[in-house]
């Protein structure tokens, strides 16, 4: 519970030290005559203490030594809590760390699984390939990414498992939901009375129907409604993990593969986009932006530049081959761009993407 004598202890000793400091700032402000006058803040400024604000927390940083991994028998020492096996297909590393202590060790979990994570020296290994052309990524709803070469990275909210998992996902939640609704009646509202029927009603009567309804207080959580939300619980992991993957490993194949010289993007407004309701449900399920921020990260991993153009240039309304600006392809629906100068036919984001990895060298 709260401690009621400490919290006035220390609610004079902060306001009496607070109003000192008040009165001084409001002789300044009475002296004043011209400039910029303070304005005082409530609570911080009047002396009223400010009260922590405590929440469950899903991490805590640990000590760990070299000396507490056994490697052989899969287990680490964890101060406070002793020796607890990892899983088997989690590999901890053989590794040599320059101090004895590991780099920021942090347990945490994710409302199912608890993790220890921990950063170590590794030396890095450079691409053997030699490096191509730059890179034009045009980014779609369509196809999260289509690059100048034609190849196309379909999207990743059409995947087959993760519409899977969201399927069952929304069936556990409306089970969960209609075991909830039966207990609606039953269930503990606080008694709130109008002025007229307090006027009527006595303090004895009040108390007697409040004892009423506590009497019909329904407890939600019963072993059904837990089960229920476990499932819901471990389909988000999954579903969470499945997105990871396939963002980690399509930037990472990607790098690998072509090790590029340098990658072009454009700059979309994606909340402007939003703003179209047809759009938006499709475009926070695409998330762009997310594997725009992932591809930049692998690409800075093995030192390859990456550039943006700015939101004004038309990266699909140009031709490619002349540089003649189509305004008739602000139309989303016209997917193959015809050039009515030079009798160019490509597909729309393709020519995009060419469009994008000529104004490289027009940056540079």
């Amino acid at each position: 519970g709260y401690n009621f004598k400490k919290g006035i202890k220390s609610f004079r000793n902060n306001y009496e030290d607070n109003k000192k400091r008040v009165d001084e700032k409001r002789k300044e402000n009475d002296e004043k005559e011209d400039g910029k006058k303070i304005v005082f803040t409530y609570p911080k400024d009047y002396g009223f203490p400010q009260f922590k604000k405590y929440k469950k927390a899903h991490s805590y940083p640990t000590i760990i030594k070299v000396e507490n991994i056994d490697i052989d028998n899969k287990k680490v020492f964890i101060p406070k809590i002793g020796w607890v096996k990892h899983a088997p297909n989690q590999k901890i590393p053989a590794f040599i760390y320059p101090s004895k202590s590991l780099g920021s060790p942090y347990v945490s979990t994710n409302g199912r699984d608890f993790f220890l994570s921990f950063g170590y020296y590794r030396a890095f290994q450079e691409l053997k390939k030699e490096k191509t052309n730059v890179i034009g990524v045009d980014l779609g709803m369509k196809n999260i990414a289509t690059l100048n070469t034609g190849e196309i990275i379909a999207n990743f909210a059409d995947d087959e498992k993760l519409k899977k998992y969201e399927k069952d996902k929304i069936k556990l939640q409306k089970k969960l939901s209609k075991l909830r609704d039966k207990g609606k009646s039953t269930v503990f509202r606080p008694y709130i009375l109008t002025k007229e029927e307090k006027e009527k009603i006595s303090k004895n009567e009040r108390s007697k129907k409040y004892a009423e309804l506590a009497k019909q207080r329904y407890k939600l959580s019963t072993n059904q409604t837990r089960r229920i939300e476990k499932a819901i619980k471990t389909l988000q992991i999954k579903i969470n993990n499945r997105r990871d993957n396939l963002y980690n490993e399509t930037c990472h194949k990607l790098i690998t593969e072509k090790n590029p010289s340098g990658i072009m993007f454009e700059n979309l407004k994606i909340k402007n986009m939003q703003q179209n309701k047809k759009w938006s449900p499709k475009l926070q399920k695409t998330a762009m932006y997310r594997f725009k921020k992932t591809l930049i990260w692998h690409a800075k991993k093995h030192k390859i530049p990456c550039r943006e153009v700015s939101t004004q240039f038309a990266s699909s309304q140009l031709c490619s081959s002349c540089g003649y600006k189509n305004e008739e392809m602000k139309d989303l629906s016209i997917r193959v761009y015809k050039c009515p100068k030079c009798g160019m036919i490509m597909d729309r984001d393709k020519n995009a993407g060419i469009n994008l990895q000529k104004q490289w060298n027009a940056k540079s």
